[in-house]
């Protein structure tokens, strides 16, 4: 293979064997670094004679439904990283476990550590359960260095550095409570190491960390509005002086006060004043003060904000309300709510037609109007941040989509309207429009926007059943 000959004897029946006995090997040797060096061979075959893939793929099935030995048996970065391949086709208990822990332990091969942490996203189900499967092994990592808490911050930047560049290129879901569980691993990776000794190496992790969260907030902007998302800055903040942040970590820290800033901005339009979410910005800010002087400017900038919230902005802190008040506010939401449901129809509607067309109107632009490109791109993903917004918006107040387009129902004319007027004398309906319904705490859903349904055609009477019991 690495004489670039391998294509001249791909059909050579000694190269089949020879093959076959190296699988074998994999098999049967108590050697780990054999182990894993015929292990890196079928991976090594699969990247330059594809016709072999589909074998070595059921090969490697049958074999790695047990743990091999540990990856850091191997001295090679790339051998390595071929091994690592492998572990696509491997299956059992032990394999998330055992791609959290080789993604702790590798030393300084990125390659490798990319393709761990690639399979690795791709086996959990999702982010926090990736993050909670790192605690283990990133709390046992004991570097052996003069000193280690710098050791630590770097391992952790790598981690996050990999992790970084998986996320942005596709949409895992983040799974319950993620900012805690990001939290929790930050912590969990200087518990035994300590703090990073050197103010370089601090700002450097710290700056990572800010960039991480942006990321993530980035892809799953309803994370935005979440208190918790950046919880994991806490953890560097005590290693400086209150309120002085690091320059060098300035940049990462502002991108990621934007985000917040957005964030409360977007609620405060909706008459929502967060004070955890005003500490978030805070303690990315450096004080209260700064937080202060960023809300006032959306008070100022922003038109239609009620008192209440206009001196939550300035001050941080909102006028005790009458009873009469809060029912006026709550009723001027639910009024809103409507606007809400509506915007959540066409929401939904320029997501899926992203999904369906947005690829190929790049690729179009790209060939034809490549100086177009960038500014396409930007206003697909800002097309793709204003839909995650309005999730955001809909999960504040408890609005849901009930029914898919194309659905066949029971008519209700409680949940129904006709989308040509009243509907009289069918029993089944299809859907056109979802409902939108917003649960109030004790589960009783109340109907926001009714669902726009029409009536089936005779093909559809034959195909649906009896519709009016002749």
């Amino acid at each position: 293979m690495r004489g670039g000959t391998i294509h001249s004897v791909k059909n050579d029946p000694r190269f089949g064997n020879a093959l076959e006995d190296v699988l074998a090997r994999v098999r049967s040797t108590s050697d780990p670094k054999q182990k894993l060096l015929a292990l890196t061979v079928p991976m090594r075959v699969a990247s330059r004679i594809k016709s072999r893939k589909v074998k070595l793929k059921e090969e490697l099935g049958d074999i790695l439904h047990v743990a091999p030995p540990a990856l850091s048996e191997l001295g090679d970065a790339d051998d390595r990283f071929y091994a690592a391949q492998a572990l696509k086709f491997a299956s059992g208990d032990w394999v998330i476990p055992y791609l959290a822990r080789s993604i702790v332990e590798e030393e300084a091969g990125e390659k490798a550590r990319s393709e761990l942490v690639q399979i690795f996203l791709e086996t959990t189900t999702d982010l926090s359960c990736a993050f909670n499967a790192l605690r283990k092994p990133i709390t046992e990592f004991r570097p052996e260095t003069e000193l280690p808490g710098d050791s630590a911050a770097k391992r952790l930047k790598r981690i996050l550095s990999a992790v970084r560049k998986v996320l942005l290129l596709t949409e895992q879901q983040t799974g319950d409570d993620i900012g805690r569980a990001i939290h929790r691993l930050v912590e969990d990776a200087f518990r035994r190491a300590g703090p990073p000794n050197s103010r370089n190496v601090a700002a450097d992790i710290t700056s990572e960390i800010a960039g991480f969260l942006h990321d993530l907030v980035r892809t799953h902007f309803s994370l935005a509005a979440e208190s918790s998302t950046y919880r994991a800055l806490y953890v560097p903040s005590r290693w400086f002086l209150k309120g002085r942040w690091p320059v060098d970590a300035q940049h990462s820290l502002s991108t990621l006060s934007r985000d917040i800033e957005e964030a409360i901005a977007l609620l405060a339009r909706q008459d929502i004043a967060d004070d955890e979410l005003l500490k978030s910005l805070a303690l990315v800010e450096g004080s209260r003060s700064d937080a202060l002087n960023i809300t006032s400017r959306i008070a100022s900038r922003t038109n239609g904000l009620s008192r209440e919230i206009v001196q939550w902005l300035r001050r941080g802190r909102v006028p005790t309300k009458t009873r009469e008040a809060e029912l006026m506010a709550e009723s001027s939401l639910l009024a809103a709510d409507r606007a809400i449901a509506l915007l959540l129809l066409d929401s939904r509607r320029l997501t899926q037609a992203l999904e369906g067309a947005g690829q190929d109107i790049l690729n179009e632009v790209r060939i034809f109007e490549p100086g177009l490109e960038d500014d396409m791109k930007r206003i697909l993903a800002r097309a793709r941040g204003v839909a995650i917004g309005v999730n955001a918006l809909v999960g504040k107040r408890s609005l849901k989509m009930r029914g898919e387009p194309g659905e066949v129902v029971d008519y209700s004319q409680v949940e129904h309207e006709g989308i040509d007027g009243p509907i009289t004398g069918t029993r089944r309906v299809r859907i056109v429009n979802p409902l939108v319904e917003r649960v109030l705490g004790d589960n009783v859903p109340q109907i926001v926007l009714k669902a726009v349904v029409e009536k089936l055609d005779s093909s559809d009477l034959d195909a649906d059943g009896d519709q009016n019991g002749h």
